[in-house]
């Protein structure tokens, strides 16, 4: 291995030389800065379940999902209501071109032609003025539907379906917001903690080099050793400046997330299940509680409900009305003052459209159905899916911290063999970084088999439990199913 190292010498000595002033301000003195300041402590401190908290509260998608569960309700309500009779007051003034009258002219043309005629004042004038030219009415009238053909009832039940149907979008907007949580929480707590996972390699890599130097001094090492120790310790301050920028964006993004005025420092650890759940539980679950599948199927029924009130416009309405004269001033003899009947409505032609739109509806249905049948397909492989990059994280997560013990050993023991003389400086940076790559990757194996988790969940349909999930980590364990 040392030998492969050596080869590259004198290209590492070129570079350092070029390089000399780009690393001279990381020099391991006494007063050069050790470290990056952390982030503001004026972050506001918060546990996942706060956060999730705040998610419900102020999450737009959350929040709009919920407004169309008060809209279908609303819907709901409306279609309800047209059961009942409906009322309205009509208020009209007229004036027609003329009055109506009603003339008996023939009857008077015979009085006047008897053989005895009488006298003019006997005979009447034989014209009543029935309505005047202008007059003013008052009405109530109300209407009840008594049989629409089923189209009132598939109304009604369309519009429950689609209070159900709004309310698994809900869930659906949830479970995707408490995914996009985990992402982001999570990330800013891998954030945090690979800042310090840098900071303590930049912080030893300083110390290597500050031995270096002494060692140098002492004779003990060549200048080409110490000149090792330093290169890598400037390339670990670079990397912890990397670090903390990925903080600040993380740390960004969650406070974006849950609309807050402040950083936030995540408090909530990593979860970890020890053991996956079972495959084939999970799937027969997600056919059962999956929100966007379980919403598809609702549609399915919706659609059935729209053919049967299509099918009920081939049918006749009957329906009961009544009405009132309330201002009756200017009734005349054949005006009722008020009045209660039935009646029959059958619209026997309307140019196909009928045919037409019941065409569009069984399509309507037929469409949902094939997606229904399609979704019913693809959410035991999306399941899969889910559960098989969640059993690769614990595989990681189990390989890396198999490794980190073995690290830790070897940074211990390369260190006190350079002290000796008996190591390279590149084989105490060797050791440095291997256990940095191993800290970062717990880390990261950590972060995703949180998101794949919570993805799962969320395939499932069982993300309302992930923080349950976190707060007891044994309590969904399956000792029988391995990773």
């Amino acid at each position: 291995m040392l030998s492969s190292h050596r080869s590259w010498l004198p290209a590492l000595l070129m570079i350092c030389g070029l390089s000399a002033p780009a690393y001279a301000q990381h020099q391991p003195t006494d007063d050069a800065p050790t470290h990056i300041d952390a982030p503001s402590s004026q972050a506001q401190p918060m546990s996942f379940e706060q956060a999730l908290h705040h998610l419900r509260g102020e999450d737009q998608n959350v929040r709009a999902a919920h407004a169309a569960v008060q809209r279908a309700e609303a819907e709901r309500k409306v279609m309800f209501g047209k059961f009942f009779p409906e009322a309205s007051v009509r208020a009209r003034a007229i004036r027609m071109d003329a009055p109506i009258e009603l003339t008996l002219d023939p009857v008077r043309d015979r009085l006047e032609s008897l053989p005895i005629p009488l006298p003019p004042a006997f005979i009447p004038d034989f014209r009543y003025e029935i309505q005047r030219q202008g007059f003013f009415s008052v009405t109530l009238d109300a209407q009840m539907p008594l049989f629409t053909g089923g189209r009132l009832m598939a109304g009604l039940r369309a519009a429950d379906l689609a209070i159900e149907a709004s309310a698994f979008e809900a869930q659906e907007a949830l479970d995707a917001g408490t995914t996009e949580l985990v992402k982001r929480y999570f990330g800013a707590r891998m954030a945090d903690e690979a800042y310090n996972v840098r900071k303590q390699t930049a912080d030893s890599l300083k110390l290597h080099a500050q031995n270096a130097q002494r060692l140098e001094e002492e004779g003990q090492i060549s200048r080409a050793e110490r000149l090792r120790a330093e290169v890598a310790y400037a390339e670990a301050q670079m990397e912890l400046e990397s670090a903390e920028r990925q903080q600040r964006l993380t740390k960004e993004a969650l406070r974006t997330l849950l609309s807050q005025d402040v950083e936030i420092e995540p408090t909530s650890n990593f979860f970890e299940v020890p053991y996956a759940p079972n495959l084939q539980e999970l799937q027969q679950t997600a056919l059962e509680h999956n929100p966007k599948f379980q919403a598809g199927s609702i549609g399915q029924r919706r659609a059935h409900e729209a053919v049967r009130a299509v099918r009920g416009e081939f049918s006749p309405t009957l329906g009961a009305f009544a009405l009132v004269e309330i201002y009756r001033g200017d009734l005349t003899v054949l005006d009722p003052a008020w009045a209660i009947g039935l009646q029959l409505e059958w619209n026997i032609f309307q140019g196909a459209q009928r045919f037409h739109k019941l065409d569009a509806a069984k399509a309507l249905e037929q469409e949902v159905a094939l997606k229904v049948g399609r979704a019913s397909q693809d959410i035991p492989l999306l399941v899969e899916q889910k559960h098989q990059a969640y059993t690769e994280a614990l595989s990681q997560l189990r390989q890396f911290q198999r490794t980190q013990e073995l690290a830790e050993e070897s940074v211990y023991a390369q260190t006190r063999a350079f002290e000796a003389g008996m190591a390279t400086s590149l084989d105490v940076v060797d050791a440095e970084l291997t256990l940095s790559r191993v800290n970062l990757g717990i880390l990261n194996a950590l972060y995703k088999s949180n998101v794949a988790y919570a993805e799962l969940m969320e395939a499932v349909g069982q993300s309302a439990h992930l923080l349950d999930m976190i707060q007891h980590p044994t309590s969904n364990v399956h000792p029988e199913v391995s990773p």
